[in-house]
């Protein structure tokens, strides 16, 4: 499954898309769950153990445990929900994740000149400027370039999701 880029308004000068995630398979949700159900319920099923005395130790685990609860409930999210949104107007540009539940990495940029482009590595500034040719590779990191600064997708999109967006893009 590839990921999918939609446009979900062009209105008043402003231009809204998303880049879904493609959804994981029920295997890895599972083992997901599982681990955070293993990392919540450990520490916690100590505290019946009789006779045990709580100290540091247990409170250091416990915060680890937890944490780690933490980063593989936000993995399931993003898996499961994740999407990357864009909103382009005439000289902002405001870029976010969303997990459903909550967003990350929030920010808003300005510019003068906008320009979207393609990159086929995980590299930040390697972008291309224009759209891929139909004869290269399938999928490609989404790049736009707001006055020769890059800001690229973390997931990957199609020859022709750029072809699209590069025609609404002025």
């Amino acid at each position: 499954m590839e990921n999918r880029v939609v446009v979900l308004s062009q209105k008043d000068g402003v231009l809204r898309f998303k880049i879904s995630n493609t959804k994981s398979g029920l295997l890895l949700n599972m083992l997901l769950v599982l681990l955070i159900l293993f990392c919540v319920a450990f520490p916690l099923s100590i505290l019946f153990v009789d006779k045990l005395d709580i100290g540091f130790g247990y409170l250091f685990a416990l915060v680890i445990f937890f944490g780690t609860a933490i980063f593989f409930a936000r993995k399931y999210l993003w898996t499961y929900y994740g999407a990357e949104f864009f909103e382009l107007s005439e000289s902002t540009l405001h870029h976010y994740f969303d997990y459903r539940f909550f967003k990350d990495g929030s920010a808003k940029r300005t510019f003068n000149k906008v320009s979207i482009g393609y990159s086929n590595c995980d590299c930040p500034n390697e972008i291309i400027e224009g759209v891929p040719d139909q004869s290269e590779n399938e999928e490609w990191y989404l790049g736009i370039i707001l006055d020769d600064q890059p800001i690229k997708s973390h997931l990957f999109v199609s020859t022709e999701d750029i072809k699209q967006l590069s025609k609404l893009i002025p």
